[in-house]
This record gives C-alpha cells, sequence and structure tokens, in this order.
C-alpha cells in the first residue's frame, strides 16, 4: 500500500512539473518554488507514513489488549457464576446445618427441663426419704427403750409373780386348818386381799402401749386384775 501511495504522489508531481518545464526558461524561480514544495510534501509524506506505522503498531497492540481485557472478562464471568453456584450452595448447606443444629437444641431444652424436673422430684423424694429416715430412727430408739422397759418389767413381773406363789404356798389349806378357821372366813379374805395386793403390782408393771390414753389403761389394768377364786362353803374336818 505505501508503494502504491508513493507512485501515486510520483505521478502527480510529474503532471504538476511537466507544464512548469516548459515554463522553466522564463520563470526559473517557479521551479524551485516547485522543488520546495515537492521536498515538502515528500517530508509530510514521510511523516505520516511514520505516524500511520505507529499508530497500526498502537492499534495492534490496542486489539491484543481488547482481547486479553474480552478472555479476562469471560473468565472473570465465568469464575463469578462458578463462585455464585458455590455460595448458593455453601448457603443451603449452612441453613440445613441451622435448622439442624436449632433442633437439636430444642432437643437439649427438652431433655434439660426433664433433668431439671427429675432432679427437683428426686431431691424432693431425698427431703422425704430423710424424713421418713430420721422418723423411724426416733421410733427405733423408742422401740428400744420400750423393749429395754419391757424387760425391766416383765423381770419384775417374774419376781413379783413368784412372790405370790411362795406366799401363797406358805398360807394353804393346811395354814387354815391348823388354825382352825372357815376357807370362806377370814382366810378367804386375806387371799382376796393379796390377789388383789399383788394383781396391782403386776398391773402397774405392764408394758404400756405407744399413745395409751388414761382410760384404755384404766380399762386394761381392770380386765388384767385377777378374779377371786370361788368360794368354798364346806367347812373342813376336824
Amino acid at each position: 500500500m505505501t508503494t502504491k501511495l508513493h507512485a501515486f504522489f510520483a505521478l502527480a508531481l510529474f503532471a504538476f512539473a511537466a507544464p512548469l518545464a516548459a515554463q522553466n526558461a522564463s520563470a526559473p524561480s517557479v521551479e524551485s518554488r516547485l522543488r520546495e514544495q515537492i521536498k515538502s510534501v515528500t517530508g509530510q509524506l514521510r511523516t505520516a507514513e511514520t505516524e500511520k506505522a505507529t499508530l497500526q503498531t498502537e492499534k495492534a497492540a490496542l486489539e491484543e489488549k481488547v482481547k486479553v481485557s474480552a478472555a479476562a472478562v469471560v473468565k472473570l464471568d465465568k469464575d463469578l457464576t462458578t463462585e455464585t453456584e458455590r455460595a448458593k450452595k455453601e448457603g443451603e448447606t449452612l441453613r440445613t446445618k441451622i435448622t439442624e443444629k436449632e433442633a437439636e437444641l430444642a432437643q437439649k431444652q427438652a431433655e434439660l427441663a426433664k433433668a431439671t424436673d427429675f432432679g427437683t422430684k428426686v431431691a424432693d423424694l431425698a427431703r422425704k426419704t430423710e424424713a421418713a429416715r430420721s422418723k423411724l430412727d426416733a421410733e427405733n430408739i423408742l422401740l428400744k427403750r420400750i423393749v429395754a422397759d419391757q424387760r425391766t418389767k416383765n423381770g419384775k413381773m417374774f419376781e413379783i409373780g413368784n412372790e405370790i406363789l411362795t406366799r401363797y404356798q406358805k398360807f394353804g389349806f393346811g395354814t387354815a386348818i391348823t388354825s382352825r378357821e372357815p376357807f370362806v372366813g377370814i382366810t378367804r379374805a386375806k387371799l382376796e386381799t393379796l390377789v388383789e395386793e399383788y394383781g396391782g403390782k403386776i398391773a402397774e408393771q405392764r408394758i404400756k402401749a405407744v399413745g395409751e390414753t388414761p382410760v384404755a389403761k384404766s380399762s386394761q389394768e381392770a380386765s388384767k386384775k385377777p378374779k377371786a377364786a370361788p368360794s368354798d362353803t364346806r367347812r373342813p374336818k376336824d
């Protein structure tokens, strides 16, 4: 393209210079001016070709940059699409995990509430058990005391019973006959008095039930009092 442009300018200069050559004899100053113009045009032409080459180089560089930028834009768009999809998937995964954690937290809270209620019930049961144990300990101590008292009173009752039998054996029918006293008389009265006396002693030594009222005590003592032996109207023989 540069060769054709040079040929075009050369033809133009030749066509322009031919008429001027005919007038060369009469106007030598015109030729010199023409040469100066041709020289100036040639310089401008070279400058234009240089600028054109520079511009073409710059154009090629710009086109390359555009291609690189376009490729970068395509890559960025692709990367953006990929990152967007990945972000969506991660968001869905996180939402799923959050839902699961919320359900797990709700379950843990329910279990904690149950454990708290169970702990409260256990503590209340422990207090009741401790109160019952304390009560049983107190009752056990009381029972031990009652048993000890029972043993003591039973021993005394045994001694009293032996004493009654001994005195009754000493004061029997033989004594009554020897003293010539009718059995229905003085001897019977003494035996009844003796039985009543020791019956009262035995009643005093018996074990009293826990919480026994005086009325029940008196009725029980009355029921426990020994009965007098039936009277014998027969007189002993002399």
